[in-house]
């Protein structure tokens, strides 16, 4: 993988854990329906995001070899 698209995906990967701090810190300004969801898509978008990173690493990994 080009350095390029590592140091691409990593600022991406962590401008979305700020977003995600964010808005989990916020989350109690919204009603509840609206805040439950909120959280468990947050949770499910943090979760995709170590696995597509762990992926990446791997992937990086096994290219460079």
């Amino acid at each position: 993988m080009n350095i390029v698209w590592i140091i691409l995906a990593a600022f991406v990967l962590i401008n979305t854990a700020v977003i995600i701090a964010i808005a989990k810190m916020r989350a109690d300004t919204f009603p509840k329906s609206v805040r439950e969801r909120l959280l468990d898509n947050m949770d499910k978008l943090e979760k995709g995001l170590k696995e597509l990173s762990q992926h990446s690493i791997h992937a990086d990994a096994s290219g460079n070899r």
